[in-house]
């Protein structure tokens, strides 16, 4: 409710700084942005390349956990080896367990960093494209995508999803979202080049 609100005093407050025209608003729909940046499928790949050698180191140290409590399977419970033995594998497993949650928090940390310095890159394209266009306000746009999903909601989700669309109508003329995704995927190709010699 307060994020409505908010809107609501952005736009007031717009047309009163604005008193000599019309207020100018843009729209950019942020998840398509985000699914378009060719700078978040890199990041994606990336870690998913991270993530799939962890999982192979995981399966590398899970074989090894399995044959040292195979050896100590092989000795007799009282003897003197099979405790070192049942002592290594409480080590081992104990440590495969600390890894698995230090990547996990890793990888976590790393995508909230990627994501929030996306969202950053958005809003500065978003500041840039509207004073291409004299824009005074640039709206973020989430339409209810509710058609091929209606039938798998109750109506109460049906109703949060209908009430909490930001934008219920906007001219194609002022929607910068292809614009914000062509103007970030150029800066991240240049980014990426690799310099001439």
């Amino acid at each position: 409710m307060r994020y409505r609100s908010a809107i609501i005093f952005l736009f007031l407050a717009a047309a009163v700084a604005r008193a000599d025209g019309p207020v100018r608003v843009g729209i950019c729909n942020v998840q398509k942005v985000l699914d378009g940046l060719d700078e978040r499928k890199t990041i994606e790949s990336a870690v998913k390349a991270k993530v799939a050698d962890h999982s192979a180191d995981v399966g590398r140290r899970r074989k090894a956990l399995e044959d040292l409590q195979a050896q100590r399977e092989e000795l007799k419970p009282e003897s003197p080896l099979y405790q070192q033995k049942t002592d290594e594998l409480i080590a081992a497993a104990t440590q495969l367990d600390v890894l698995n949650k230090i990547k996990e928090a890793e990888f976590l940390r790393l995508e909230k960093q990627h994501t929030a310095r996306l969202y950053d890159q958005i809003r500065a394209a978003c500041k840039t494209a509207a004073a291409a266009h004299n824009l005074d306000l640039v709206v973020a746009e989430r339409p209810p995508d509710t058609v091929r999903d209606i039938n798998r909601m109750n109506i109460d989700q049906l109703r949060l999803i209908m009430t909490t669309s930001d934008v219920l109508f906007a001219s194609n003329q002022f929607d910068l979202t292809q614009e914000i995704i062509l103007t970030l995927n150029k800066q991240f190709a240049t980014s990426v080049q690799p310099a001439k010699p």
